[in-house]
């Protein structure tokens, strides 16, 4: 990371305030001079620091300044802060910033005085509120994975832990809200004012007929959890979204968010143009969805993949919570209309699964941090920042991250395990057992898209994929890659996400030529092209529908590279 080190005997001695283990070189010109590169660590073997070492060392000295007693900033702590914000690259510092305004709009809903229970003790509050949301809204996926690989970061993955969420969600309902007193439509609550929505007509349409409780358990649990996604009164991603979408902040100028909902999931843009603590960000693409079974593997194999991993008997436990639910549900539809002055029954859909983010993914991309640890308060950098600066947005989330996960009293071992997997540069699934016939399409998908981002790194060696999951994914093909899928209407939509899926540009073509090769489907794929008319005519008039976007020269590549690497294709 810059100049290389200078010999030891050139070596200034070790200052106080550096973190053990290291000193600041000396140009010759200008005593203490903070360049890039200028640190080296102490020893025997006297070698350049790389990006981790960096790290230590900018919030090492950061916390040995905190510990000094009225001591102002110095100038050297100003350039070690912003040369470390400097390798953070523009996209992932408008990422960033992008997602703290979200955390900060959220945190200034459930914070306003209109909002606020008043039917709880202030004691018994949580800094001010009655249920603080952005614990339970989690930034995973990509958004982490290259945080921690300080890799550039172009869009945010949010899941809301639907579980653990609506077991509060009932618990302060319960609580707090079980008096027809407290039950009023003038009670401020945001939490009870958001479950009135439950008697309004605006519900009807989300409560949906249990139908036949004989019924396959897959397609209860589909139902359900559409249940779940849909309700109005339920604190799920739809909720999320409405409080941005109506945020103050985002009404000055218009169309400055688009909400679109696909599915399970919500698909947030901010445009450019918005404004947030003097910083101007830019365009930023959120997927905002609920933590759900059913988007682990589709409809059909969830469950089967979910008994797998957690056992029969919570598959059964789960079941029956459903069963109970819509058997309360239809006995108070048939109950007379009650008088006003008698209180509501709290009863709203609690998924029944807990919430995992380790049992379907891949562990790397498994590491989560919520959105109450983005938003960074003065009171954390001691003498380092203004005082009368209200907010700060901190761009290191790798060190967030680790500090969330090794500091805290609760320790997470999922995060614990893709930190892990992240250093060891491994791509591996949670465990084994997640892996079988039901699931083996699904894998199939996020091998080759993760195996896609780090295929030159696997190339050179430097990232290796797991052998046995490798072995156990090619063994596997043939139960889902069979005559019947390729002649089906299935082989349609598998054409056109192998050409489409996460190809931005031309040479994301030979990349994932590459990655065929790398997984073994390659082989899989050309017989089936070879012995198949309509399969390959189908390929071959999707894949020139796909790269008409492209100039001529850059068609005449990607068409080139599928010849080279074996594929009978005629374009």
């Amino acid at each position: 990371t810059g100049t290389i080190a200078k010999p030891k005997s050139e070596q200034s001695k070790p200052k106080k305030h550096l973190p053990d283990g290291y000193v600041m070189m000396n140009d010759g010109k200008k005593k203490n001079k903070f360049q890039r590169g200028d640190y080296t660590r102490c020893g025997r073997n006297s070698r350049q620091c790389n990006a981790f070492e960096l790290e230590i060392l900018v919030h090492g000295y950061m916390n040995r300044l905190r510990q000094l007693s009225s001591r102002p900033m110095p100038t050297e702590i100003q350039e070690m802060v912003c040369l470390y914000c400097w390798r953070i690259g523009s996209a992932s510092r408008n990422a960033i910033a992008a997602t703290h305004l979200i955390a900060s709009i959220i945190d200034e809903f459930m914070k306003r005085p209109e909002h606020r229970c008043e039917c709880m003790p202030p004691d018994e509050m949580q800094d001010g509120v009655a249920l603080d949301l952005l614990q339970y809204i989690f930034i995973r996926g990509g958004a982490c994975r290259d945080s921690l690989l300080l890799r550039e970061i172009n869009d945010v993955d949010l899941v809301v832990n639907s579980h653990e969420l609506a077991q509060q969600y009932l618990l302060h309902l319960s609580r707090y809200h079980a008096t027809a007193e407290h039950q009023a439509d003038s009670v401020r609550c945001f939490l009870w004012q958001h479950y009135l929505n439950r008697f309004k007509k605006s519900a009807r349409a989300t409560h949906r007929t249990p139908g036949n409780h004989n019924s396959k358990t897959v397609d209860k649990l589909v139902q359900f959890e559409s249940l779940l996604v849909h309700s109005n009164y339920v604190l799920n991603s739809k909720f999320v979204c409405d409080i941005i979408e109506r945020s103050d902040r985002l009404k000055p100028h218009e169309r400055e968010v688009s909400i679109r909902y696909f599915g399970h999931h919500h698909h947030m843009v901010l445009q450019d143009g918005v404004q947030h603590i003097g910083i101007l960000i830019k365009r930023t693409e959120f997927d905002v969805v609920d933590q759900l079974v059913k988007h682990c593997y589709g409809s059909e194999q969830s469950l089967e993949n979910y008994k797998m991993a957690q056992g029969d008997d919570a598959v059964k436990a789960a079941v029956r919570h459903i069963d109970e639910y819509y058997a309360k549900e239809a006995a108070e539809k048939q109950k007379h209309k009650k008088s006003e002055a008698k209180a509501k029954r709290i009863l709203f859909p609690m998924y029944p699964f807990p919430t995992t983010f380790m049992y379907y993914d891949y562990t790397i991309n498994c590491v989560h941090l919520d959105l109450r640890n983005v938003l960074l308060r003065n009171e954390r950098h001691g003498q380092l920042f203004d005082q009368q600066q209200q907010e700060v947005v901190e761009f290191d989330w790798s060190y967030k991250i680790r500090e969330k996960t090794f500091n805290y009293d609760l320790v997470n071992k999922y995060n614990i395990i893709g930190i892990n997997h992240n250093r060891q540069k491994v791509l591996v699934p949670p465990n084994a057992k997640v892996l079988s016939k039901c699931s083996a399409m699904f894998y199939f998908w996020r091998l080759l898209k993760t195996a896609q981002k780090f295929i030159y790194e696997i190339k050179r060696k430097e990232w290796t994929l797991d052998k046995h999951h490798l072995q156990q994914t090619i063994g596997l093909y043939h139960s889902w890659f069979d005559a019947d899928f390729v002649n089906g209407s299935a082989s349609q939509k598998f054409i056109s996400k192998l050409l489409k899926w996460d190809i931005k540009g031309a040479a994301d073509y030979i990349d994932r030529l590459h990655v065929l090769r790398l997984i073994r489907f390659e082989q899989y794929l050309i017989s089936k092209l070879k012995k198949y008319d309509k399969f390959k005519l189908r390929f071959e008039q999707e894949l020139k529908a796909e790269i008409a976007r492209f100039s001529s020269e850059k068609r005449m590549m990607i068409i080139k590279c599928w010849k080279d690497f074996g594929y009978p294709l005629h374009v």
